[in-house]
């Protein structure tokens, strides 16, 4: 009797893996876009002196950005449940999400603190591992039903 473990036990470890960081990040993408749409729109309330056009046109970037960040959280969200669930739909989702995680990766490299090059590294290996896992593991998910 053996206690190697069967050959596709690992591949269905990591799409599990990977399911549950899906839903992690898109946590933090809704915490980031909640705080910056609400942050925006406080902004843009706020009369200061002088400052008052400039003002209002970085708080409707930052509420934009926001947004941005809370679509981003969703298509998060249900990726990593369809991730999850092995469903075809949520593989399928969770390839733009990997993308933009590199997108993301690579505008925060751009940056010049320690912690923004720390956040770009970890959007960086998500991307790749979502995107390694995914590419390998095509056959653990259920296939479309017509």
């Amino acid at each position: 009797m053996s206690t190697t473990p069967a050959a596709g036990a690992s591949n269905t470890v990591a799409v599990t893996v990977l399911g549950l960081i899906t839903l992690l990040i898109a946590g933090v993408y809704l915490a980031i876009g909640g705080v910056l749409t609400w942050g925006g729109a406080a902004m843009a309330n706020d009369p200061a002196a002088g400052w008052g056009p400039l003002l209002e046109v970085f708080a409707v970037l930052t509420a934009v950005l926001g947004v941005l960040f809370l679509l981003q959280g969703v298509l998060g969200l249900l990726a990593g449940w369809g991730v999850l669930k092995r469903k075809r739909w949520g593989r399928l989702l969770t390839f733009p999400l990997a993308v933009l995680a590199v997108m993301w990766g690579l505008a925060f490299q751009e940056a010049n603190s320690n912690s923004s090059i720390a956040l770009g590294a970890a959007q960086l290996l998500y991307g790749a591992f979502a995107l390694v896992v995914l590419i390998r593991n095509g056959d653990k998910f259920s296939r479309l039903r017509i």
